[in-house]
């Protein structure tokens, strides 16, 4: 337990305050809400504002959870310039949304990936340079961008945290959003 505690403490940069827990699942996280919604901007954003954005996960007044906060970018409208072509702080290799190929998005990944669990399934390239290098053990050093968890590189878990995963209407909304180019707001 302790060792739990400690790890996740070493998050503490991205997190407001070490130990705070993430806002409850909603009640029907887990199930299908229904066909998506249109894969608009607008209905992308709702959906972060609901399952995203909140100081203990992808908010607060710091960097939030992975170098991501979608409690700022919502709150200046900015989500779009947040998202599109900025790479992942897990997996640099990918961009949060790439426009057009939501399956080279990581963002669309960490919300629909396939998971064991609350755990992303995830490999990446075999070129892949995570930009930290393991010890003489092959441990690699405490790290959030890329996330280590005990000495080994980590991609976390599927988001929302604690969910499994978006339910499929509300992934298949973000999927429809990047297919369609990610656009920005409606004029």
């Amino acid at each position: 337990m302790l060792r739990v505690l400690v790890c996740s403490c070493a998050l503490g940069s991205l997190l407001t305050s070490c130990g705070s827990p993430p806002p409850p699942v909603p009640a029907d996280a887990g199930r299908d809400a229904g066909p998506p919604a249109e894969g608009t901007y607008e209905n992308v954003v709702e959906i972060m504002r609901l399952s995203c954005a909140f100081a203990s996960c992808h908010g607060g007044s710091g960097a939030g959870a992975a170098m991501l906060n979608l409690e700022r970018a919502i709150a200046m409208d900015t989500v779009r310039e947040t998202l599109v072509e900025q790479p992942a702080c897990m997996y640099d290799a990918m961009s949060l949304v790439t426009p057009g190929d939501p399956e080279a998005s990581w963002l669309y990944v960490k919300v629909a990936g396939s998971h064991t669990g609350p755990r992303l399934d995830f490999t990446p390239a075999e070129d892949w340079d995570p930009g930290i290098t393991p010890d003489a053990m092959g441990n690699y050093p405490a790290s959030t961008c890329p996330l280590t968890e005990r000495g080994d590189l980590s991609f976390g878990a599927m988001m929302p945290q604690g969910s499994g995963g978006l339910d499929a209407s509300r992934a298949e909304t973000i999927r429809l959003w990047i297919e369609a180019g990610a656009p920005g707001p409606a004029t």
